[in-house]
């Protein structure tokens, strides 16, 4: 999500976000094309978890 988040808040190359985070540009460029699936999925990730039905989730 820290990814997402840098997305969100600087305007950054794929280059420099897989230097800052020692990803590859394949993977940060992913990240930057799917961040609104990553950040819907994180949010139901979160729901399941504080509603008690983390054992039950499959991610």
């Amino acid at each position: 999500m820290e990814v997402v988040n840098v997305l969100d808040r600087e305007s950054v190359s794929v280059r420099h976000l897989a230097k800052r985070f020692n990803i590859g540009k394949t993977q940060a460029a992913e990240i930057a094309k799917n961040k609104e699936d990553i950040r819907s999925a994180s949010v139901v990730r979160n729901e399941q978890l504080y509603s008690g039905n983390a054992i039950n989730a499959k991610m």
